[in-house]
């Protein structure tokens, strides 16, 4: 078994550190966005309904 080298463990340690960092701002954003969309929807639905009372 070879000797472990720890500036390569601290290194890809850093990188999937900073690519889950990555991941998680993306999630944020897809749910702030799903979040948006369910309130617009929720607009256009309370429009229809008013529509559909007036018509």
């Amino acid at each position: 078994m070879g000797q472990i080298d720890m500036m390569e463990v601290d290194r890809k340690m850093g990188y999937l550190q900073y690519t889950l960092s990555k991941v998680e701002r993306a999630m944020l954003k897809l749910q702030s966005k799903r979040v948006d969309i369910q309130h617009r929807l929720a607009h256009l639905n309370a429009l229809q309904k008013q529509a559909d009372m007036h018509a």
